[in-house]
């Protein structure tokens, strides 16, 4: 089943230069989700890379309480950061970053395309309106769109993006999306017509959401990686987790 492992989530969108997309590939899967994992007891990090929409990438890193994304070892981290990290956080163009408390999901399987729904509101009534709705609808959705074979419903957790703005003053720069809806899908034709324009600023303000826009785009997952992953030296230094679909 594909419910998210954990009630809190960090999402990392970021545009990446060009010229350096394979060996930011490489740190994602060598260093930067690995110690995730191990220095700050994430419970999962995956990575998608755009087939529709923007960012190009998106990072999706679960935990098991939104205070639990911003640790003691991610200001262990942070404060310790290695000479490649520095270098390839220089080459992301564009960043949008966020962290989140999930306040609904649905599943019945994991599928390797996202769907990401984001959602802006103009203030904290709307946004607990949300929390509302997609608590109520989220049964109706399913049931209406048979494709879909998991759905979350993610809120904003501002106090710990703030937290860690406090920690990396340079990040205050990063865009900064409300809440969100992650939809897993089998394939990306499952986003249909009649899937998006039930996710459409218009139709989401008909169904009662006080939303004041709404950004859609789809992702094809690259790879995953959780505590369970084995990690073995490949030829040239190069290092892979087993068990991952790896693009």
């Amino acid at each position: 089943m594909s419910k998210l492992m954990g009630e809190g989530v960090l999402l990392v969108m970021p545009d990446i230069n060009e010229d350096f997309q394979q060996e930011v590939d490489r740190w994602y899967v060598e260093e930067h989700f690995p110690e995730r994992i191990s220095e700050l007891a994430y419970l999962r990090a995956r990575r998608y890379r755009a087939l529709e929409g923007s960012p190009m990438y998106m990072g999706l890193l679960e935990a098991r309480t939104p205070a639990a994304l911003f640790n003691e070892g991610y200001r262990r981290v942070t404060a310790n950061v290695s000479e490649r990290s520095k270098r390839m956080r220089g080459t992301f163009v564009r960043s949008m970053r966020s962290t989140h408390r999930v306040v609904a999901t649905k599943s019945r399987a994991s599928g390797g395309v996202m769907a990401c729904i984001r959602l802006s509101f103009e203030g904290d009534a709307q946004r607990a309106g949300f929390i509302t709705w997609i608590n109520t609808q989220i049964d109706a959705l399913v049931l209406a769109h048979p494709q879909i074979l998991a759905v979350h419903g993610l809120a904003a957790a501002r106090e710990v993006r703030e937290a860690m703005d406090a920690l990396r003053p340079n990040s205050k720069q990063d865009e900064w999306p409300d809440s969100v809806l992650l939809i897993e899908l089998g394939r990306a034709s499952d986003f249909n017509a009649g899937l998006r324009a039930t996710l459409s600023e218009s139709a989401l303000r008909l169904a009662g959401l006080q939303v004041s826009g709404v950004t859609q785009s789809t992702y094809q997952l690259m790879f995953e990686v959780t505590p369970d992953h084995h990690w073995h030296d490949q030829p040239g230094g190069y290092r892979a987790a087993e068990e991952t679909n790896y693009l």
